[in-house]
C-alpha cells in the first residue's frame, strides 16, 4: 500500500497479509489499529500482567470478606487473625462462617479411603457406605 493521503488522512504501511477491513482501520486509526485487534486478549505472559489485579480491584483481597465478617461478628478471632496467630480461613471455621475442607486423592479408592481415615473412623466410613448402598438400591426399580 502506498503512503499518501486518502480523504485527508495519512495512510500507514501495513503488512501484506492484513485484511481489507483492517487496512481501512489502519488509514483511520493509525498504524497500531491492526496490532491491537490481532493481540486478542492482550499480553498475558509478561510479569506486568496479572489477572488477579483486576479481581483484587473489584472484590478486594481473597480473604478480605472473611476479615470484615470476623471483625463484625467475632472481634476476638479477628484480633488473632490480625496478629498472625490464625489464618482468616481457620478463624472462619472456628466461628462457623465456613466449613472445614480437605483435599482427598481420588486416583484410587484406597487412596481416597486413606485420606478419609484421617478424619473419620473405619466404623463411620463403613456405616456411610452401607447407607449409600441402601439409597442406591432404593433408587433402582
Amino acid at each position: 500500500m502506498e503512503s499518501g493521503l486518502s480523504n485527508g488522512v495519512a495512510e500507514h504501511r501495513l503488512p501484506r497479509n492484513v485484511p481489507p477491513l483492517f487496512r481501512r482501520l489502519g488509514t483511520r486509526a493509525g498504524p497500531n489499529a491492526y496490532d491491537s485487534c490481532v493481540k486478542h486478549g492482550g499480553d498475558r505472559r509478561s510479569k506486568d500482567f496479572s489477572s488477579l489485579d483486576s479481581k483484587v480491584e473489584k472484590y478486594g483481597q481473597p480473604n478480605s470478606y472473611l476479615r470484615r465478617r470476623l471483625r463484625r461478628d467475632k472481634p476476638d478471632l479477628y484480633e488473632k487473625v490480625s496478629s498472625g496467630e490464625l489464618t482468616a480461613h481457620a478463624a472462619a471455621v472456628q466461628a462457623g462462617i465456613q466449613r472445614q475442607r480437605r483435599s482427598i486423592r481420588i486416583d484410587s479408592p484406597h487412596a481416597a479411603i486413606n485420606g478419609l481415615l484421617g478424619w473419620f473412623t473405619a466404623d463411620e466410613l463403613r456405616q456411610a457406605l452401607q447407607d449409600l448402598d441402601k439409597d442406591a438400591r432404593r433408587r433402582k426399580p
